[in-house]
């Protein structure tokens, strides 16, 4: 809802800044890291799994929000996110696309973080899908993100895209088998190439900005 065009949250007046979105683009990589193995974070998650709080701050400076948290639902077989109810697709295609879809999940939030979109306002809808007779699948969900991938190297740069596409196509050096975050040594590649290069960019901006 904050970044979808055809919303209007409430109290959410103020767009997200840049701070805001290197914030939260950090937070959400860490939160993989720190919770892949959790009941918080499905193996298909969304944006519609991430909330915030209405903030009450007469700071006009500050964004009137708080968060983000993660959201799910423990009461029964199907999250939050699985509500999104995916059409089926090849599964060995999308294995092959997405081994992780978790880090898929993340490529695609950060993708709508970037452009101030949502990956549905991104899509070229096709008459059906426009008369919701057709749902989407994982891979047309591929396919949108990976057509925004130079729109956001151009817009964030090299250090940004770079994180985006290692999430989106797990590009990382290491056996398919074990492109799996049970795997220490992947834990470790996604730190790296995620985590680490998303936080850098955030203290370069607040650096930049004179808040450190």
């Amino acid at each position: 809802m904050l970044l979808s065009k055809s919303a209007n949250p409430p109290g959410l007046h103020q767009k997200l800044s840049d701070k805001d979105r290197l914030k939260i683009a950090l937070t959400l990589a860490s939160t993989v890291l720190q919770l892949y193995d959790s009941p918080w974070i499905d193996s298909v998650w969304s944006g519609q799994d991430i909330q915030f709080l209405s903030s009450q701050s007469a700071d006009s400076d500050e964004a009137p929000f708080i968060g983000p948290f993660v959201s799910t639902s423990f009461c029964g077989p199907a999250s939050s996110s699985q509500s999104q109810q995916l059409a089926p697709t090849s599964s060995s295609l999308v294995d092959n696309l997405i081994p992780s879809k978790v880090l898929f999940a993340l490529a695609v939030m950060l993708v709508e973080l970037c452009l101030d979109k949502t990956l549905v306002e991104m899509r070229q809808l096709s008459p059906r899908e426009e008369n919701g007779t057709r749902k989407t699948t994982l891979l047309d969900d591929y396919e949108t993100a990976h057509e925004q991938l130079n729109a956001v190297y151009q817009k964030s740069g090299s250090n940004y895209g770079d994180v985006v596409q290692r999430c989106l196509k797990c590009e990382f050096n290491i056996t398919p088998k074990q492109k799996r975050l049970g795997f220490e040594n992947f834990r470790h590649l996604v730190y790296e190439g995620v985590v680490a290069p998303l936080e850098e960019n955030y203290k370069k901006y607040l650096l930049y900005r004179g808040d450190i």
